[in-house]
């Protein structure tokens, strides 16, 4: 195993599949459907789930798997599209692409593609035959790359990330629909999977609903603390300087479930070791701040903040005491030294304006965790636990 001197990780892009934390029942779930498409019953993914919580790495990791089980796997990054025939061409632009790195393969397609392109001339002049209605142009493509690979490959998957901007044209998942049922029938083993936000499920219904009912539908949620700590422990495990135990705790803590948030702080982290910071208060704080700046919260916190009254702050104050985003009605009591009257009205402005929610009688919680944090810094607080 090869050693490296930080951990690795991968803020902003997707995280290689070697790296992949977790998301077991994601994977299963997929794994179980390529049984199926290899036996010749085909369905289709929808992957839905809020920004950074690790849909396109989830994706790549769809497609080491199926590399590995002798799939073609076929990513395309979607976009807005004035005319349905963009996403179309996008499409096979990127069936190019995947086929680079099997050279041969790619030679072929492109000759019978070639020869296919030609059909729509008349002996190279400028006249031209009417080309085919659009369904029916990517009915022959597909005919062609089955016919071509799918003697190579068990299944070609046709993976769209950011898929929300297809709802916008329901033609487009009509044709697809069509023209997927029809390559099923005539015994093509070809596989679509779209990722998108969290209502894509509901917003591709709503555009077409038969094309829902081909897909079985992967919803990718917030982590728990576990899973979390797991995807830094993965990012460390080759690493000789680690990560000090309380900062990886306070990553976990801080992140909201979301593996993006985990991979910005972890890298503000790594940043801020290779300095020769050493004390964990002092490491943990410095990069806190660079991380506010990297992603400009200063300026959004600093607004919230000033909406505050002096009881409020107060209330988050006993949070920062007791380093920790949850405490009871007790807690904030003695902590605040508020009345109950005066707490209970405070607590239900803060709220209803989304900073605290109660997760069970008696028990508040800090919506955001990283607001949390940057309220603590600002007041001064310890932000590792010292016990």
């Amino acid at each position: 195993m090869s050693v490296m001197n930080y951990p690795k990780f991968y803020p902003g892009e997707p995280i290689p599949p070697e790296n992949f934390a977790n998301r077991k029942k994601s994977i299963l779930t997929f794994e179980r459907l390529l049984d199926d498409a290899e036996l010749g019953s085909i369905r289709g993914v929808i992957i839905s789930g809020e920004r950074g919580v690790g849909k396109t790495s989830l994706l790549y990791k769809y497609e080491g798997i199926s590399q590995k089980r002798s799939c073609l796997f076929i990513r395309v990054r979607a976009h807005k599209f004035t005319e349905e025939s963009e996403f179309f061409n996008l499409i096979i632009s990127r069936v190019g692409e995947a086929l680079k790195k099997y050279g041969s393969l790619w030679t072929r397609l492109k000759t019978i593609w070639n020869d296919y392109e030609k059909k729509w001339g008349y002996n190279g002049t400028e006249i031209q035959k009417k080309k085919l209605p659009l369904q029916e142009e990517f009915h022959r493509r597909l005919q062609e790359l089955g016919n071509c690979f799918l003697e190579n490959f068990k299944v070609i998957i046709f993976a769209v990330d950011e898929a929300d901007h297809i709802v916008e044209h329901p033609k487009i998942l009509q044709i697809i629909r069509n023209v997927w049922e029809e390559i099923k029938k005539e015994g093509y083993k070809i596989m679509f999977i779209f990722a998108g936000k969290e209502d894509l499920s509901k917003a591709l219904g709503k555009a077409h609903s038969p094309f829902k009912r081909l897909c079985v539908e992967i919803h990718v949620g917030a982590m728990d603390r576990e899973d979390l700590l797991e995807i830094i422990e993965r990012a460390q495990q080759k690493a000789k300087n680690k990560i000090p135990v309380k900062i990886c705790e306070k990553i976990a803590e801080i992140s909201n479930g979301l593996p993006h948030l985990v991979h910005l702080l972890g890298d503000q982290v790594v940043k801020t070791m290779k300095e020769g910071l050493k004390d964990p208060q002092v490491l943990w704080r410095e990069a806190f701040t660079l991380f506010c700046e990297y992603e400009g919260l200063d300026e959004k916190y600093d607004s919230l903040n000033k909406t505050l009254s002096k009881q409020q702050k107060e209330i988050l104050a006993a949070f920062g005491k007791l380093n920790r985003t949850h405490a009871t009605m007790a807690e904030l009591k003695v902590g605040t030294k508020l009345s109950l009257n005066s707490l209970s009205p405070q607590l239900g402005r803060l709220m209803e304006n989304k900073i605290i929610e109660r997760t069970e009688r008696g028990v508040y919680k800090i919506v955001d965790p990283t607001f949390s944090e940057y309220f603590n810094m600002k007041m001064g607080y310890p932000l590792l636990r010292t016990e």
